[in-house]
């Protein structure tokens, strides 16, 4: 786990991130579609891609497919 491994001086400025993605995409035919400064990531591709989001249930079916409770009890000595 990195967290545990590295300190925050080994991680680069987001504005390092975004110098080097700038530099990389144009050399694979892509470009900087994003970026998230609190994260330190850029996102790198031809384009963005909008994905339809499927809509919310609300409630849960009554039988989820598990089992009822069982009630065990320790024999009496």
């Amino acid at each position: 786990n990195s967290r545990n491994n590295l300190t925050i001086e080994n991680m680069p400025y987001h504005q390092d991130i975004l110098d080097f993605s700038n530099r990389l995409a144009p050399l694979v035919g892509r470009e900087v579609l994003s970026d998230r400064r609190e994260s330190r990531v850029a996102l790198i591709g031809r384009e963005m891609v909008p994905i339809t989001l499927p809509e919310k249930v609300r409630e849960l079916p009554k039988d989820l497919g598990i089992a009822k409770p069982q009630r065990y009890m320790l024999p009496q000595a």
